[in-house]
C-alpha cells in the first residue's frame, strides 16, 4: 500500500469524473442563458419589424379597396350614364334619318305629282 498523504486513485478519478459533470453542466446552463437573451433580443426585433410590416399590409389593403370603390362604382355610374347618352343619341339620329327620309320622300312625292 501507499503509504503517502492522499486519496486512492478510484477516489481521485471519481472526484475528476463529478467536477467535469458539474463545470459541463455550468458551462451548458450559461450558454442555454445567452442563447435565450439572444433568442429574446432577436424576437423583439422581429416582433417590431413584422407589426410594421402588418400595418402596412393593412394600409395597403385599405388604400386599394378605397381605389377599387372609386373605379368600380365610377365605372358603373359612367357606364350607365354612357349607355343612357349612347341611347339617346342613337333616338335623335334614326329621329333624323326619318326625318331626312321623310322630307326626300315628299319633295319626291311633290315632284312627281306637279
Amino acid at each position: 500500500m501507499a503509504s503517502g498523504v492522499g486519496l486512492p486513485s478510484s477516489d481521485v478519478i471519481t472526484f475528476l469524473r463529478d467536477l467535469s459533470i458539474i463545470i459541463a453542466g455550468g458551462v451548458i446552463t450559461l450558454w442555454l442563458f445567452v442563447l435565450t437573451i439572444v433568442l429574446l433580443m432577436v424576437y423583439k426585433r422581429v416582433n417590431t419589424t413584422l407589426g410594421a410590416i402588418k400595418e402596412t399590409a393593412y394600409n395597403a389593403r385599405d388604400s386599394s379597396k378605397a381605389i377599387r370603390d372609386k373605379l368600380v362604382n365610377g365605372d358603373r355610374r359612367y357606364g350607365i350614364a354612357a349607355m343612357g347618352i349612347g341611347t339617346l343619341a342613337k333616338f335623335l339620329f334614326r329621329s333624323r334619318k326619318r326625318r331626312k327620309k321623310d322630307t326626300a320622300e315628299s319633295k319626291g312625292a311633290s315632284t312627281n305629282g306637279k
